[in-house]
């Protein structure tokens, strides 16, 4: 169950989920690290991932966004 490998609640996590409650740095790279599953190399493909889009433009960011909704 994610809420309880990433210690937090299923409210938590749903928040999260439907954006009502923003991640600190040291929980986005918890997060990451938990859906990578600890493979190094897709937690860099991510973190990777999202640092290209970040750079580009606010749509960008809108279809990151909904495809996480």
């Amino acid at each position: 169950d994610l809420a309880q490998r990433l210690n937090l609640t299923q409210p938590d996590i749903s928040k999260i989920e439907r954006l009502e409650r923003r991640l600190d740095i040291l929980e986005f790279l918890d997060w990451l690290n938990v859906i990578a599953e600890g493979d190094i190399q897709l937690f860099n493909q991510l973190w990777n991932e999202i640092n290209e889009c970040y750079g580009k433009s606010q749509s960008c960011r809108k279809d990151i966004r909904r495809n996480n909704s």
